[in-house]
């Protein structure tokens, strides 16, 4: 048994990673592991389950020094980070490092971004968290090469494990055709928050074309604003959608539901959807969970080639069309549609891949990466960790 404790966003925070945190967090307790969760909180009161035994307020650099005071009495065996620059304090989160650096017990991380173009300070702050811990984990193989290329971290630090997927059996799912009125319509779904990133509107601008030939479609965008988004921007990127939907006559093609779903809600919405639509605006996104989940529910998926999909999708696992083309998607969608053994086809090439990404195996993967950590290769941790911060200052002082 191994004493572990979690860093990250938790739910009932709002947010993929907080999500992601939940779903590690009861699948390493599946192994009569001893498991506790350190919330960081956006400076909201969130009403956290019993896990959570301590909070970090991303915005209080004094916070980050007590998480690591408490972490160092309590005895753990290890300490496991959730890493996205938008979870953390200081400008592009380094507070975090506060923390880490202070910490006496072996640290395993889990990068959620990876910048291929980082500034100073965001290299810097990778860099270190690279120093610090020794295991880092990525979701994917682009992932690794980017951290050794030009973050300098060392490839046997480095460990590809894959975005965990709750198994659809566990849920008792809604039937949402019945409840949305759509029971005899095909069904296309984005999931996901809100932002203008997501590329929603290449889309819409694709449905009227669609529609002449499979006017029985229905176009479904689920999920609530980014809270980021909200409180910098408002509601402006969901009230140009809905502009958008009306100019192009599609108000009734198209349902908007603005809501943070449960996993349990997400799997119902997945399982009545038929092709599953990621049409975002930029390659530059290393992981994707809703990718994950629409492939596991029998989707067929139809994305713009950003890094995740590129691999989780090849092999004719998935169709591409270019960042912003509504043509191209046009043509992918109506070659689904017009053929049911060709959408089979697709729906379960993706299903058969997501079923390694089952949260249990996953969960199995880290914890092999815990029972990893023995006190001789802690020693040995801590004189490479002296070697690399001196190595890396050495090589400054030359520059």
């Amino acid at each position: 048994m191994k004493k572990i404790i979690l860093i990250g966003s938790y739910l009932p925070r709002k947010c993929g990673i907080a999500s992601f945190t939940y779903d590690l967090y009861k699948n390493i307790c599946l192994a009569e592991n001893e498991c506790i969760v350190m919330a960081v909180n956006d400076g909201e009161n969130y009403d956290y389950p019993p896990e959570v035994k301590f909070q970090i307020n991303q915005h209080i650099i004094e916070d980050y020094v007590k998480a690591s005071d408490f972490i160092n009495a309590a005895a753990m065996d290890a300490v496991y980070i959730q890493h996205e620059f938008g979870i953390y304090g200081g400008e592009n989160g380094k507070y975090l490092i506060e923390l880490i650096k202070r910490l006496k017990i072996p640290i395993v991380t889990t990068l959620h971004t990876i910048l291929d173009t980082p500034s100073p300070e965001q290299k810097s702050i990778l860099e270190q968290i690279g120093i610090h811990s020794s295991h880092i984990v990525v979701m994917s193989g682009m992932g690794k090469k980017m951290l050794s290329q030009i973050y300098k971290i060392p490839e046997s630090k480095i460990h590809i494990i894959g975005h965990g997927i709750p198994n659809p059996a566990e849920f008792r799912l809604k039937n949402y055709k019945e409840e949305l009125g759509i029971e005899n319509k095909k069904v296309l779904l984005t999931f996901g928050l809100l932002s203008k990133s997501k590329g929603i509107e290449t889309a819409l601008r694709a449905l009227p074309k669609i529609l002449k030939k499979h006017p029985d479609t229905v176009y479904v965008v689920l999920g609530a604003s980014h809270p980021h988004i909200i409180r910098s921007e408002g509601e402006n990127y969901r009230h140009s959608l809905l502009n958008l939907t009306r100019k192009l006559d599609l108000t009734a093609h198209v349902v908007f539901i603005d809501k943070f779903v449960t996993q349990e809600e997400l799997f119902g919405f997945l399982q009545m959807s038929d092709i599953y639509i990621i049409p975002y605006l930029s390659e530059k996104q290393i992981t994707s969970g809703t990718l994950a989940y629409a492939m596991a529910t029998h989707n067929a998926i139809i994305s713009t080639p950003f890094w995740h999909a590129q691999e989780a999708l090849s092999g004719g696992k998935g169709i591409f069309f270019e960042f912003n083309n509504s043509s191209e998607l046009v043509k992918s969608v109506n070659k689904l549609l017009d053929n049911h053994l060709i959408l089979k086809k697709y729906q379960m090439k993706a299903a058969d891949y997501a079923r390694q990404f089952d949260w249990k195996k996953i969960g199995e993967k880290y914890l092999s990466l815990f029972k990893t950590i023995s006190q001789y290769k802690l020693d040995q941790f801590y004189k490479l960790r002296e070697n690399e911060q001196v190595a890396r200052t050495q090589t400054r002082s030359l520059i």
